[in-house]
């Protein structure tokens, strides 16, 4: 293939880069960049990855490897840069989230590790709580309590929690070294071996996984070089959420000398804390890499109206921060932003149903444009939601509801959710050819099949044509319990879900295909049961004929035209006293979700707005403003500053 000139590469799908973008994406050395919300954090990522694979910047026998946080977002950047560029060039970029990543390394190398260290083949992924955590320091504790423990500094352990412990102390040593001071060395050692050595087979956390990764990484340099040349390109996104353990990781498998790695993220969305992420990352990672700093000031998601609001909550985060220019149309007649007050929760739920229900007719949008986010607990606020949101004709999302061991939000991304959605789809209609096209390609991976060899493809094509020939057939015959099992049966063998685990992002591992197959079979099967119809049944089961629910931290990376913010009280924002910075933070990411609207529901049956007092002030002090919802209910209007 013949590569572009770096003076003649122009960005792919859009029309410009703003400057400082053009000058982080043609740095040849490792950068920093501080992107906001809004600033095309994923967008930049793809050019820069287009721009170094379409100009050679990145060598032809070599991988850009990109690392994020969610399995949403990795994949989001991968197809990205798969239709901004040749599939000769994209399949050099290499997509992941930093656990993927990480397992992957312990699943490849993990014969070289001394046999002490040395996990079955057939671990697990564990998920610890606060009980087994606490079950284990208590046994820990009492197991060297007669030797020369220092009983002060035990003490004081026991009052640490999970995160804390796996985060912020687990992920902070390295494996073989001694840690400091030498009491903690029984519970770093201990929490570590009783998940190698757990019974018949192990029981990792992704934590333990990390530290092993690295820890192989480091001891072995065939490993490490293998690393460094394959991947000599790195980028990570959401980097202020970057772990105390991740950062180590990364420290380990990369270096400035051989790996120039781009970072992106933004310290005034820095959300984690409570789960350990590194609060000098940034700092840490410029110094380390010797990398160069850039700051995107450009917003493409909200309107001017929302970022000046945001703009006024961020310089209280961060007093030198830099104003931001929107790239957005305001769309809206009346407030882009107020505070809705009301007395009862019955009224509180019924005026923003109205809300949503009259907007979404008036301006001829759908209910996945708007969200309802809360500090914590959505299942909560479903149960409260549901009963008043169907009399409006509205359906609800609770991101966080479970099936199997995964939330909807996280099924609702998985692979083997949207194959199955998109055959699904061309079961249903033939005007499809998008759908067809990417899901024919995605068979094309799944069975391996060379891209020269076209017999092969025709032969496939000719099967996924028959397959969806017996599918509308049977999906225009009868809707019952009997043709909707048959259906997924029909489709399941169809993908072969041993070939599945080979060949997608779910890179052998068994074990996580079977847990995302039984939450998909639990999810299919409950949405039959709320449906009449195969059209009804896809709108279910995709949910997008729904309005979002979720919590503010599930609800990062994502964006709606409409935010509403339900439980603006103490009772739901009980830690912002306790950690008034992260609470700063937290509050703008809710802010930041906002494309048009955004909308404040304080009700004082839930609870007073005392400890966030403040939160109501920096929004007064930014122009918004207040009214009493109780009034506003039926027939519900739009607010108007006069």
């Amino acid at each position: 293939m013949k590569f572009c000139t770096h003076e003649n590469w122009l960005p792919k799908s859009i029309t410009e880069l703003e400057p400082s973008a053009w000058s982080a994406l043609k740095d040849q050395k490792s950068v920093c960049v501080i992107a906001g919300p809004g600033a095309g954090k994923t967008e930049f990522l793809a050019q820069k990855a287009v721009y170094l694979l379409e100009t050679g910047l990145c060598p032809p026998n070599q991988k850009i490897l990109a690392i994020s946080f969610k399995a949403d977002a990795a994949k989001n950047l991968e197809n990205r840069v798969k239709e901004r560029c040749p599939k000769e060039l994209s399949n050099r970029f290499v997509s992941m989230t930093f656990d993927a990543f990480t397992k992957n390394i312990l699943d490849r190398f993990r014969l070289a590790l001394p046999a002490d260290l040395r996990p079955t083949k057939d671990y697990e992924i564990f998920f610890p709580d606060n009980r087994v955590f606490s079950s284990f320091v208590t046994e820990t504790y009492n197991k060297y309590v007669l030797s020369d423990f220092d009983i002060d500094n035990a003490t004081n352990f026991l009052r640490q929690d999970l995160f804390q412990f796996e985060s912020s102390f687990i992920g902070k040593f390295k494996l073989g070294y001694n840690i400091e001071p030498n009491e903690y060395n029984y519970f770093y050692n201990d929490w570590i071996s009783s998940q190698i050595h757990h019974k018949d087979k192990s029981l990792l956390s992704f934590m333990v996984i990390n530290r092993l990764a690295e820890f192989i990484i480091r001891s072995n340099k065939n490993v490490m070089r293998a690393i460094k040349v394959t991947y000599p390109i790195v980028f990570v996104d959401e980097f202020q959420d970057t772990t105390y353990g991740q950062y180590d990781f990364l420290n380990s498998a990369f270096d400035s000398k051989t790996t120039k790695i781009t970072v992106v993220g933004d310290f005034k969305q820095r959300i984690m804390g409570w789960a350990g992420a590194k609060s000098d990352v940034f700092k840490q990672f410029k110094n380390d890499f010797s990398a160069e700093q850039y700051e995107l000031i450009c917003n493409h998601r909200s309107s001017p109206e929302l970022v000046k609001i945001q703009h006024h909550i961020s310089h209280v985060i961060d007093h030198q921060t830099r104003k931001v220019n929107s790239q957005a149309l305001n769309k809206i007649d009346g407030e882009s932003c107020w505070i809705c007050n009301t007395t009862t929760k019955e009224n509180e739920i019924r005026y923003l149903a109205n809300f949503i229900s009259s907007d979404m007719k008036k301006r001829d949008l759908a209910p996945k444009d708007y969200a309802i986010l809360v500090k914590q607990k959505a299942s909560d606020y479903n149960n409260e939601f549901y009963e008043i949101f169907s009399e409006y004709g509205l359906k609800l999302c609770n991101a966080d509801e479970k099936r199997g061991i995964l939330s909807l939000q996280e099924l609702l991304s998985e692979e083997l959710f949207i194959l199955l959605s998109n055959i699904l789809h061309l079961g249903c209609s033939r005007r499809l050819p998008k759908i067809w096209a990417l899901t024919s390609e995605k068979l094309e991976l799944i069975w391996n099949i060379n891209e020269n060899d076209h017999k092969t493809r025709k032969k496939m094509e000719k099967r996924f044509d028959d397959l969806l020939v017996v599918l509308r057939v049977k999906m225009k015959s009868k809707y019952d319990e009997e043709s909707v099992i048959d259906v997924f049966n029909i489709i399941i063998n169809f993908f072969e879900l041993d070939k599945i685990s080979q060949s997608t992002s779910y890179l052998g591992d068994k074990k996580r295909l079977l847990n995302v197959y039984d939450s998909l079979q639990e999810h299919y099967a409950l949405s039959f049961s709320n449906s009449d119809s195969w059209n009804d049944f896809i709108e279910e089961f995709d949910k997008t004929n729904h309005v979002h629910l979720m919590t503010i931290h599930k609800s990062k990376g994502l964006e709606f035209d409409t935010v509403v913010f339900a439980g603006f009280d103490d009772s739901a924002w009980w830690s912002f006293s306790k950690d008034r910075s992260e609470g700063l933070c937290v509050f703008f990411v809710a802010l930041s979700r906002a494309k048009q609207r955004a909308l404040f529901s304080h009700c004082t049956g839930r609870g007073r707005a005392n400890s966030i007092s403040e939160l109501f002030l920096l929004l007064k002090e930014a122009g918004v403003q207040e009214i009493q919802g109780d009034s506003y209910i039926t027939p519900f209007k739009i607010p108007i500053t006069h």
